[in-house]
């Protein structure tokens, strides 16, 4: 289990993929359980109110083609 679920306080995080353009947002459920959120070309990190777009994410970020 990740250690950091299990902070009461934590109602959202996100976890941003280095080698490619892809953010995953997970959020806490009224039943306390985590969901995943779909996440598009823009999002928003609804616990702080903050709207983001993988352009700003990945703004100075050179991905490696993999072959």
């Amino acid at each position: 289990m990740l250690a950091y679920r299990t902070l009461s306080s934590l109602r959202e995080y996100m976890l941003i993929t280095a080698d490619k353009r892809q953010v995953e947002i997970y959020r806490r459920d009224y039943q306390d359980e985590w969901q995943l959120a779909v996440t598009g070309t823009s999002f928003v990190l609804e616990s702080i109110g903050c709207r983001l777009t993988l352009d700003e994410i990945y703004e100075d970020v050179m991905l490696v083609p993999q072959s």
